[in-house]
């Protein structure tokens, strides 16, 4: 995703969109785009908001995926992974990482991710909203609250919703209502589905003695819960949609009936039994229960032993500084697609990388076309970025910034996969190597294609062989991309040869060793839109 400002362009990759909806909206649409079934967060509090939580998550993987079986289960699982670990928002170290394959093909993540302040905690795939936790100290009383963001409809909201009041016949009103039901029942149905055996708690210890608790559950006299479960919200929601006083309310004032949330405080007597925030008081009289910086500390130095012992050193990014794109070769607008309403235009750059790359990417392929400049033995990268067409006034861009993945190697081996029978499942005497699929290619019928499934990350091969039972080698073409910014084992490969495979033969690959994941951030200052002609076959949706 583009997104254009003033005069500035920044891109942005996996914006969470939904840190707009209040935290109940927020389960709904989450739990039904992710598939988490449950999730614990246990947190222990410093008096200045900073502390430390135990995360545990078990995600159910997205339907599609689940059926493609094993292969992109994993993809799936380390896709999972890296969001929680790379994209979690006010977070300073992770430490005791794990991780598995959970019942049914679920996926279970465990970790401890300390945090310099509370109201800026945002995990990644987090459905009990830990970015709506606001830590609040009252210097007045020396207290300290602790709630769940919610409000009351304010006066103007309320006179606003007076005046939006239309007249309707009792007979249209009834219709109306009618209709609303009939379409809540309809899309509710898979939701439902999704939602049920979903299952959400927290649990806050906290720096001092609980002076005052509302919709929180008190253990004792330092600690609260709160629970919530699929089967209530959907008991919620289908109570709020038979509230037929609600709907009609709800349709004088012109409003959709499907998003009513209402009044969040008579939200939360619904799920936690009082018309009051979430929220607990602190009294005075706290301290710290833990040494935030010795704990963060000893977390950051052991976070790269940690990746490498959980085989995750390709698929987690090491950071890098940033570099500076020294020049914006020419910026070209391209053809308006009838998929897009916005004007867009193609920025041609190059970036000199900090080490010699084995491959690159930016994590959203269609966006950006990298092609590697072997002057640079490496390191320099030509590539296009597609942004949306900055204002016609404008004659030169602030800056143009994002991110960049690349992978670096220590070295390379070679995988002689032996003789072996070029057919679907067959397995090579190396161990994670076999034949997916041999099929004739859909675009050229005169072609074969060879689905190669390997262990591996998709950059990692630098080069393939293949060979007849007799040693003479083949003609061979690769079927999909040798490098990508995918970094996800258990991948397939797609090997092209013109007319059939021959029965048996062997394959030889070249493939890099001690792959390494990288992030870089990239920035380029006062970019000039000195536009080219208009390129008649660029193709947006090429």
């Amino acid at each position: 995703m583009s997104l254009k400002e003033k005069d500035r362009l920044v891109f942005h990759y996996g914006d969470n969109f939904m840190n707009k909806f209040r935290w109940i909206l927020l389960i709904v649409a989450c739990s039904t785009i992710t598939g988490c079934i449950e999730e614990k967060s246990e947190f222990t509090l410093n008096p200045d908001g900073s502390g430390k939580v135990v995360y545990e998550t078990t995600i159910q993987p997205i339907g599609y995926r689940r059926r493609e079986g094993a292969i992109n289960s994993q993809v799936e699982l380390y896709r999972r992974i890296e969001g929680i670990l790379t994209d979690s928002a006010g977070i300073d170290a992770w430490k005791d990482v794990s991780y598995k394959f959970a019942m049914e093909g679920n996926i279970y993540f465990k970790g401890t991710a300390y945090f310099p302040d509370i109201s800026k905690l945002d995990i990644y795939n987090n459905l009990s909203g830990s970015h709506m936790i606001r830590h609040t100290a009252n210097n007045k009383n020396s207290e300290i609250v602790i709630n769940i963001e919610s409000r009351k409809l304010d006066s103007s909201e309320e006179k606003e919703s007076e005046e939006a009041t239309v007249e309707l016949s009792e007979a249209e009103l009834n219709k109306q209502i009618k209709k609303a039901k009939l379409e809540y029942n309809q899309s509710n149905a898979f939701e439902a589905e999704i939602l049920s055996p979903l299952k959400l708690k927290y649990i806050l210890h906290l720096p001092g003695t609980i002076k005052e608790v509302s919709n929180f559950q008190k253990i004792d006299n330092r600690t609260v819960r709160l629970e919530l479960s699929g089967d209530k919200i959907n008991n919620v929601k289908d109570e709020i949609m038979n509230d037929e006083d609600m709907l009609r309310k709800q349709i004088r004032e012109g409003k959709d009936t499907t998003d009513y949330i209402g009044d969040d405080l008579v939200i939360n007597e619904k799920f936690f039994g009082q018309k009051a925030p979430i929220q607990v008081v602190v009294a005075s009289g706290h301290k710290h229960l833990f040494d935030y910086d010795s704990e963060v500390s000893f977390a950051r130095k052991n976070y790269k032993k940690m990746i490498s012992q959980l085989g995750l050193e390709a698929v987690i990014a090491e950071r890098d500084a940033e570099v500076l794109i020294p020049k914006i070769h020419n910026v070209i607008k391209l053809e308006k697609h009838f998929e897009f309403e916005d004007e867009l235009c193609s920025l041609s750059m190059s970036v000199k990388l900090p080490r010699k790359a084995i491959s690159v990417g930016d994590g959203n392929d269609w966006d950006m076309v990298l092609t590697p400049d072997m002057k640079e033995n490496g390191r320099s990268y030509k590539y296009e970025v597609t942004v949306l067409m900055p204002d016609k006034q404008k004659e030169i861009l602030k800056e143009v910034s994002g991110d960049l993945y690349y992978f670096t190697a220590t070295g390379c081996r070679k995988f002689d996969l032996g003789i072996m029978d070029f057919k679907a499942g067959s397995k090579s005497k190396e161990a994670g190597f076999s034949i997916r699929e041999l099929k004739v290619y859909e675009w050229d019928k005169n072609s074969t294609i060879l689905v190669l499934e390997l262990n591996l990350p998709k950059g990692a091969i630098k080069s393939y062989e293949f060979y007849n039972e007799q040693g003479d080698a083949l003609k061979v073409f690769i079927g999909s991309k040798m490098t990508s910014n995918d970094p996800l084992p258990l991948s397939n490969f797609y090997f092209k040869i013109r007319g059939n495979f021959p029965p048996r033969g062997r394959i030889v690959l070249d493939v890099w060793d001690g792959v390494k994941k990288h992030k870089v951030g990239f920035k380029a200052i006062d970019v000039p839109l000195g536009f080219d002609k208009p390129d008649k076959h660029t193709n947006i949706s090429q």
